[in-house]
């Protein structure tokens, strides 16, 4: 192997890359489905990173939480694939599964609850899907920002809905709560290593 690339692996191993997955376009902006974007860019103006890049297939800005390296993406691929621009990036950054957080909605968690998880099963999430199958692995962490809404109505369309003034704020506070565990995580995570 040259040292190069055994400098870069080993760099890279103590990078994080933290995936918002949703839908690129306007119609797609503050709907239930694009959770993950959202939290991205609240995370990307909070730690103050750099204006994201546009590469062929996703989103990307590089800066730091705490004393970690720090990868920002929002795939371009569509919820359903976004397999697809993650496998991408693994590959180029060299980057271990178990140093990825993917960030998504969850229909199965009420709204204003999040989870943290890691090696967890799909959920029916597609999005997820994609990325096991492309990963071959389930070994990395998730935030799960819960999306259920309180009656019955017709999921598909509801996923896609845009939130209201007043639903927006109550999701921008669930937002914030979930990104401050995500960071108390990877800066524990550092603590270790040191």
């Amino acid at each position: 192997m040259k040292i190069s690339l055994l400098i870069k692996e080993c760099y890279n191993f103590h990078m994080i890359l933290i995936v918002g997955l949703g839908n690129p376009g306007i119609k797609y902006r503050k709907t239930p489905h694009n959770i993950g974007f959202l939290a991205i860019d609240f995370l990307h103006r909070k730690n103050h990173f750099p204006r994201f890049q546009k590469k062929k297939i996703y989103l990307i800005s590089q800066g730091q939480i705490g004393d970690k390296e720090v990868v920002l993406v929002k795939p371009l691929t569509y919820m359903n694939s976004s397999g697809l621009a993650v496998a991408q990036l693994v590959k180029e950054l060299s980057i271990p599964s178990e140093q990825i957080w993917i960030i998504h909605d969850d229909i199965n968690l009420p709204t204003g609850h999040f989870k943290l998880s890691f090696g967890a099963g799909t959920g029916g999430h597609k999005g997820v899907k994609s990325i096991v199958e492309y990963l071959k692995t389930k070994e990395f962490h998730r935030l799960r920002i819960g999306i259920s809404p309180k009656q019955k109505v017709d999921l598909k369309e509801f996923v896609l809905h845009r939130y209201g003034r007043t639903e927006q704020i109550y999701l921008n506070r669930t937002i914030k709560q979930a990104i401050q565990s995500v960071e108390g995580e990877i800066n524990k995570k550092t603590n270790l290593v040191n």
